[in-house]
């Protein structure tokens, strides 16, 4: 069966609760944007988990599953556009903060890259299967995840209806277009055959990285982005060739091109906001 899990990055059901503990948990960022956060799998304190809104399923790294004796068996799962082979594994009750959940059925891969790319080795990548479960607000000034009722923001979108996708409708370079909010990457990521289609030419070329590939992109050094009530002309982009069929959406943005200081999810009202 393959598993979809996007990520620079399966709806699951599962009982899930807030504990009595305090509503705000403490993170710190790496490289700036990427959200480092504590938490407990199965019983095992104080693990290491990135919050990522780009990941719809969560993957726990093969060491931990060695750790927790988790039977696995073979499956695949999509990075970004493309496929790679993975396990797929029950993972035990997760509790982030005051967020705690039941098992939950998910995948186990090799987080190693991670450490080359960000100089971390996460025991967890905590994806959308927990996170839209409760709304919740990202303060990055304050370094704070906050499980509450998120407050009204200067910039609003709706988000589409998609349990396992933060996604949000955008004009892009006069183009409409599906993007996916992703707390785990730093830009706009566009898919497309070649930069050619977005009628701007390409000035230099990157890498996008994910834990089973590597990617190379082409960057657009001027684009013109509308989401909701915000807008910009000059947001660098990048143009990787993929399949949009595998994919089901346009594109990755991440809070930083969205100049985000603070990013709610409103799952209730189905309602990206930030400021």
């Amino acid at each position: 069966m393959k598993r979809a899990m996007l990520l620079i990055s399966l709806v699951v059901s599962f009982s899930g609760e807030l504990c009595s503990q305090a509503q705000a948990v403490p993170f710190r960022l790496q490289r700036g944007y990427l959200i480092v956060v504590k938490c407990s799998i199965g019983g095992f304190p104080d693990l290491t988990g990135i919050v990522d809104t780009g990941v719809t399923e969560s993957a726990i790294d093969k060491s931990l599953v060695e750790r927790l004796a988790l039977e696995t068996r073979d499956d695949r799962a999509t990075f970004l556009t493309r496929e790679a082979p993975v396990w797929a594994v029950t993972i035990p009750s997760v509790q982030l903060g005051p967020l705690r959940t039941g098992p939950l059925a998910g995948i186990a891969t090799d987080l190693s890259v991670l450490t080359r790319q960000f100089g971390i080795r996460p025991d967890i990548l905590i994806g959308m299967d927990v996170l839209h479960r409760t709304n919740f607000l990202i303060d990055y000034k304050a370094r704070q995840l906050i499980f509450t009722a998120v407050p009204s923001l200067a910039h609003a979108a709706p988000l589409l209806h998609d349990q396992r996708l933060a996604l949000v409708e955008a004009l892009v370079m006069g183009k409409r277009m599906v993007l996916q909010v992703d707390t785990g990457f730093q830009g706009l990521l566009l898919y497309g055959e070649r930069p050619g289609t977005f009628g701007v030419r390409a000035s230099r070329a990157n890498q996008i990285v994910t834990p089973a590939h590597t990617l190379l992109a082409a960057s657009l050094s001027a684009a013109e982005v509308r989401i909701g009530n915000w807008r910009t002309s000059s947001l660098e982009a990048s143009v990787i060739d993929a399949s949009l069929e595998l994919a089901g959406f346009d594109g990755l943005i991440g809070p930083q091109a969205l100049s985000a200081h603070r990013l709610a999810f409103d799952f209730e009202n189905n309602q990206l906001s930030w400021d």
